[in-house]
Parts: C-alpha cells; structure tokens; sequence
C-alpha cells in the first residue's frame, strides 16, 4: 500500500488500485512540486491517478533480498506482475521455484498455475530476469558510492549498512 497525504490537494478517502512502483515515487513528488525531473529519471509520476484520471497498465517488478544478504543460505524473492499474473521466482543455494498466479480471479494466490500454464510462466520468467539484469547494470557499483564518515555513521545506526 502507498498513502500520499496532501492537504486540500487529494479527495479524502481516495483509493486507487493500479499497481504502482517504487521507482514511480521520486517523479511523482517531482511533479507535484512543479519541479522537472532531471534526465534519466526512471519512473512515471503517479499524479494522474490523485486527481482520478487513470494511467496505462504497466508490468511491474519487485525484489527483497534481505533473507539472502543477512543469512549464508537465505532466499532471493523476485516477483513480476503482469496483471492478470503474477510470477515469482525464489532462489537459494538449495534451488530455484517458480510460482504463476492469476491475482485477479485467485487474489489470495492460493492455486499455482506455474504448471498447468508453463510457457506463459516461461515468458515471464524471461522478462523478470531481463528487467533485474537491466537493473543490476545501471546501478552503481558499489566502491564508485563514497560516503563521508557521519552519513556512514547515520546509515549503520539505522540499519543500511
């Protein structure tokens, strides 16, 4: 769930359901702030949908490495949403499994369809796995990230480094 809270801006109680993405929250912001979003922005600003006008469906991607970067044998999760489908894809040293869900007609993603529906699940398995690569290489390694010692100090004691 995402809550935006602008006074006066937004009608109270308004719910939208489009999927949305982290990486939409900065040109979103953006532009309720009548700012320009800088080059190279990813994303795309969810303001539309605060005023009730509707945006395109988009696939989108979601990740929590957490498990495998605090544990030696932790998990990777990966998911691709593609409405009606979902697919997610875990990883440990133990093996991969993948999952294919209709989150429209089984929102509870109780029946797998990973199965009974193998190439869709394929197809989209490629597209999540070319949507992390294209992440993975845009970011920045992480020797080129040079921190001064307080905001390092700051990002331990909060628990991000």
């Amino acid at each position: 769930p995402l809550v935006i809270a602008l006074d006066g801006a937004v009608e109270p109680g308004l719910r939208v359901d489009d999927g949305v993405g982290h990486v939409d929250l900065l040109p979103t912001v953006l532009e309720l702030l009548a700012v320009r979003a800088p080059d190279g922005v990813e994303g795309r600003s969810l303001a539309p949908l605060l005023t009730g006008r509707a945006l395109p469906a988009k696939p989108l991607y979601a990740e929590t490495l957490v498990p495998a970067l605090e544990r030696p044998l932790g998990i990777e999760v990966r998911a691709w949403l593609e409405p009606p489908y979902k697919l997610i894809r875990t990883s440990s040293p133990a093996g991969e499994r993948i999952e294919l869900y209709d989150v429209v007609a089984d929102p509870a993603e109780a029946v797998d369809l990973s199965r009974s529906r193998q190439s869709l699940a394929s197809e989209m398995a490629a597209r999540l796995e070319e949507e992390r690569a294209r992440i993975e290489h845009a970011a920045p390694a992480p020797e080129s990230i040079v921190v001064d010692p307080e905001t390092e100090a700051r990002l331990k004691s909060l628990g991000y480094l």
